[in-house]
């Protein structure tokens, strides 16, 4: 339905059921009492030719909903059919509006749209879907910055910001290739970084001009992750190996192998590095930080608890163990210890950090 009530773009439902075992796709805490969930598809089970069973994410654009808890009072406030988001901010000057980043399938591959939803009318104004980039959400100037690699089959590497108001590009410049990126509201500056060349690059959220870069003496093997309020960011990283000029099959052979894995924190303002810890053998997968900064949470390499990570100290912790899924995303409330979790099936869970207990299971269906 579109423009119904005054509405500008669509009037997502509120009545429509949401599927069995949905995937939660974001999190987010907008004070700490209210979660908003974000979930697309279902997870369904699956069993192949040879017998073994599997789970598979079923990508269907009309399943895709965001819930709206109230953790204190354990309700479900309100659902909105029809849209989901993989990032969200909330929006500069508005109590109910969410900047969000939402994607999906389609017969041309994965495609991204960028929006903003009202939660209090359950309106949403989106972009037409675009080409599969790096997105960041900027709430302090009212934007997206959106990076393509491609466009329609063909090599582009432009830099695009895109207003909320307009949802269109209004700046572009041609840059170096990206592979991850985000806004630091601490330093107000755009991070980027490649994985071609390990390069850490600095830019004018408004602008887009390039402040300051650095290319790192180490691999960058993944993204990276903000440190909340303290102007650095932490990434995954490998010391290269020396070739020996051959290759066994498509890998290039070593004279001696990798010798350091871990993650290495990076001081923003002036690109030096102030942290490396050698974790990689205790902690994987992606980082997710208490609202100080002081830890960060992610899956043990065994699979089967959450391990803690203090990046003064470089001390790694197994905290939790017997979740239901370790491996889902966290998101943490502003008082550390509350967090939430996707649990079973698609369902919700609330549980405290500091003793593990589960405090609320919600099933979002």
């Amino acid at each position: 339905m579109r423009g119904a009530g005054g509405c500008p773009g669509t009037v997502l439902d509120s009545q429509a059921p949401t599927p069995r075992s949905p995937f939660i796709t974001g999190l987010l805490w907008l004070d700490p009492s209210t979660l908003i969930v974000g979930v697309a598809g279902r997870v369904i089970d699956e069993t192949s030719p040879d017998g073994s069973h599997h789970q598979v994410l079923d990508v269907d654009p009309h399943s895709s909903g965001m819930f709206v808890i109230d953790v204190v009072q354990q309700k479900i406030q309100r659902v909105f059919r029809g849209a989901s988001f993989i990032d969200a901010q909330p929006r500069r000057g508005s109590q109910t509006e969410l900047l969000v980043l939402d994607g999906n399938y389609t017969d041309h591959g994965w495609r991204n749209q960028v929006g903003v939803v009202d939660l209090a009318s359950g309106c949403l104004r989106s972009s037409d879907p675009f080409a599969e980039g790096v997105v960041a959400i900027d709430p302090g100037t009212d934007s997206f910055v959106v990076s393509r690699g491609q466009d329609n089959g063909r090599k582009v590497n432009a830099l695009e910001r895109w207003e909320a108001k307009a949802l269109r590009p209004d700046a572009t410049r041609s840059v170096p290739r990206i592979d991850a990126m985000s806004y630091d509201p601490h330093t107000n500056l755009l991070v980027t970084t490649s994985f071609a060349n390990d390069t850490i690059r600095l830019r004018d959220p408004v602008t887009l001009d390039e402040r300051s870069a650095k290319t790192l003496p180490v691999r960058v093997r993944e993204g990276f992750s903000l440190i909340p309020g303290r102007g650095q960011i932490a990434m995954a990283f490998e010391t290269p190996c020396t070739p020996t000029g051959s290759t066994v099959g498509e890998h290039v052979e070593c004279r001696e192998p990798v010798q350091e894995h871990g993650l290495l924190v990076v001081n923003l303002e002036s690109l030096t590095e102030l942290h490396r810890s050698q974790i990689a053998p205790e902690l994987e997968g992606r980082l997710t930080w208490v609202p100080d900064g002081s830890r960060a949470f992610a899956p043990c390499a065994n699979g089967h608890e959450l391990c803690a990570w203090t990046p003064e100290t470089g001390e790694v912790r197994r905290v939790q163990a017997g979740m239901t899924n370790v491996a889902a995303r966290l998101a943490f409330a502003s008082d550390g210890d509350t967090y939430a979790t996707e649990g079973a099936e698609g369902s919700l869970e609330i549980r405290s950090m500091a003793t593990g207990a589960l405090r609320w299971h919600v099933a979002l269906h």
